[in-house]
């Protein structure tokens, strides 16, 4: 008779594809019915149902238990949890894993290269959510995340901690469904891609604060659009949802006559891109400062608040994030 293996959820990521099946257990019947197919790229839909019902166990034919191990072997995921590594280094080693990505995006080509990044994302995503949200002193996880980051462009630094802050101001606004965290991450991570357009002295310039040419100007109110019909070209909708591609397509949109791609209310913005927009702002804003410590976000908001810089934001939620900072950095 047949056996099987249990294996956790947590485990697999979305779009991976795998080289073995992986049931769930109908207790009702006592029976193992087939969830995921072999060589099916894994539905992120598929696994918010099993986490919705309580779900955190999975199961592997005892036959293919090799498959799985060679599997597990070779996922950053497993190299994320080995516990020989501390918080820090698990820390490092995720950073390093992204700036690897973000890299890596320009140089793909189909097919293999494209499965590979996506499994890659996903897992390094799933790392960042779960580290930042994991952690019980906010001052920790502000730290942990935005120090130590010398290795990359500006362009790299940027995306990094945009990724981190938007995670970390959604976690701090009480967001905590794993579908949201992780659109605030993607988007967060390849929100400025279409800077890649330019050239590394003029997002140098872009960065710091310093005076763009008419053409350079032109390129920066492009790149919101540019970023989003890159990812939507390369990968379609199947892989970045299309309410990342919005995010990315409008973080810089406001009620201002400047906005760009265009202009719009509030309102018409989701509270995911108000998030993400905050975000980049205040990465900006301390990387023109060059200094990135946790008691600058509350000084780097009021900021924001008293001389609204770049574009409009929300002020109901950079509120609510200056309380929330402040009660916990005082705390």
């Amino acid at each position: 008779m047949e056996s099987y293996i249990p294996i956790k959820i947590c485990d697999l990521s979305p779009f991976q594809t795998l080289d073995f099946d992986v049931y769930i257990l109908l207790l009702s019947q006592n029976k193992y019915l087939k969830y995921i197919h072999r060589n099916d790229p894994i539905d992120n839909t598929m696994l918010l149902k099993l986490q919705g019902r309580g779900l955190h166990v999975l199961f592997v034919s005892s036959k293919e238990l090799d498959a799985y191990k060679k599997f597990i072997a070779h996922s950053l995921s497993a190299k994320f949890k080995n516990p020989a590594y501390t918080s820090e280094q698990r820390i490092a080693m995720v950073k390093k894993e992204a700036i690897q990505l973000i890299e890596n995006l320009e140089t793909m080509s189909e097919g293999s290269d494209v499965s590979t990044w996506t499994q890659n994302c996903f897992e390094i995503i799933m790392e960042f959510i779960y580290q930042i949200s994991t952690v019980d002193s906010m001052e920790k996880m502000f730290n942990d995340f935005t120090k130590n980051t010398e290795e990359g462009s500006p362009f790299i630094k940027h995306s990094m901690q945009t990724c981190a802050l938007s995670v970390l101001l959604g976690t701090l606004l009480g967001i905590h469904e794993h579908k949201e965290l992780t659109e605030l991450a993607i988007a967060g991570l390849f929100h400025d891609l279409g800077l890649k357009n330019m050239t590394a002295a003029a997002q140098q310039k872009y960065f710091r604060g310093e005076s763009l040419t008419v053409s350079e100007k032109l390129q920066i109110q492009k790149h919101p659009a540019d970023g989003a019909e890159k990812i939507k070209s390369m990968f379609g909708n199947n892989i970045i949802s299309q309410d990342v591609l919005k995010i990315i397509n409008e973080h810089h949109v406001s009620t201002s006559v400047n906005a760009y791609p265009h202009n719009a209310s509030l309102a018409e913005l989701t509270y995911l891109t108000r998030i993400v927009a905050i975000a980049d702002c205040l990465s900006r804003l301390v990387m023109q400062d060059g200094v990135f410590a946790f008691p600058l976000i509350v000084s780097k908001l009021i900021l924001i608040q008293q001389r609204d810089l770049y574009h409009e934001l929300d002020m109901k939620i950079l509120n609510q994030i200056k309380t929330v900072a402040t009660q916990q950095w005082e705390g």
